[in-house]
């Protein structure tokens, strides 16, 4: 049966977006604006980051569902969300928090039984579209949780995703696309992850940066912490910044580590 789709490209599951929730969110623009380049703009009464006119987060977009700050949301597709929603509970998920965005559609909670929140988001429209592959641009994304073999088959239903078991424990749920299996997000113990300030079963979003000793340089001198560095498996260089309010956040070299 094909895949209802958000703008003709977004399955249900995929990250969309990321979404800030912070104390002080004129600090955060400004921490963030310097760091990705981002320009700010109130879209439908509600706060956006752009690059080159792409939306690449949101800032408070969805402070109605009382998500408790400073953290970066990740926000997965969910093209028709009364569906995913029943869906959702007969996974073994829990959907809480729904809310009407106005012009911007809606969206709710999905929380599962390690305590992981994200955000499910049906968009009305998508405009303007989504940062992609560039300094500042969602890239990836992972699910941190003490137990991977439990979590993982919940969301493996709901989205009905691929699951791949590498080495280190972690899971890799994939969806095939033409037959060619595409990465939508990997499930993490929490005992072999990168290190951070928050604990907990929680997700991670993962933006791309052009050369990470600068980024780094440059995040530091803003009042960022680095909180762990690594390179993975594929060779791409890695790392955890935690910004000045404490929202963790993990960001990737845009080129591959020699």
């Amino acid at each position: 049966m094909p895949l209802n789709l958000i703008e003709g490209q977004y399955a249900p599951g995929d990250p969309l977006c990321i979404d800030l929730a912070a104390d002080d969110l004129t600090a955060a623009q400004d921490f963030y604006g310097r760091l990705f380049g981002w320009e700010f703009r109130d879209v439908d009464d509600h706060l956006w980051a752009l690059k080159g006119d792409r939306l690449a987060a949101g800032f408070g977009l969805f402070e109605a569902l009382d998500l408790v700050g400073p953290r970066w949301w990740l926000v997965l597709a969910a093209p028709r969300l009364d569906e995913l929603s029943n869906d959702a509970d007969d996974a073994g998920l829990s959907v809480v928090g729904q809310v009407s965005l106005g012009e911007l559609g809606q969206a709710a909670v999905v929380e599962d039984p390690a305590g992981a929140k994200a955000v499910l988001w049906e968009p009305r429209r998508l405009e303007p579209g989504v940062l992609g592959a560039t300094h500042g641009g969602l890239v990836g994304s992972e699910l941190v949780t003490p137990h991977p073999e439990t979590v993982a088959p919940l969301y493996q239903r709901l989205f009905d995703l691929e699951a791949v078991t590498a080495d280190d424990g972690s899971i890799i749920l994939q969806r095939r696309e033409l037959e060619v299996p595409r990465a939508i997000f990997g499930v993490v113990p929490a005992a072999g992850a990168a290190k951070a300030s928050q604990v907990g079963a929680r997700w991670r979003p993962y933006l791309q940066v052009d050369g990470l000793d600068a980024f780094l340089l440059e995040a530091e001198r803003l009042g960022a912490q680095v909180a762990d560095r690594r390179v993975t498996a594929s060779r791409r260089a890695t790392a955890v910044i935690i910004d000045p309010q404490g929202a963790e956040l993990g960001v990737v070299e845009g080129k591959v580590s020699t």
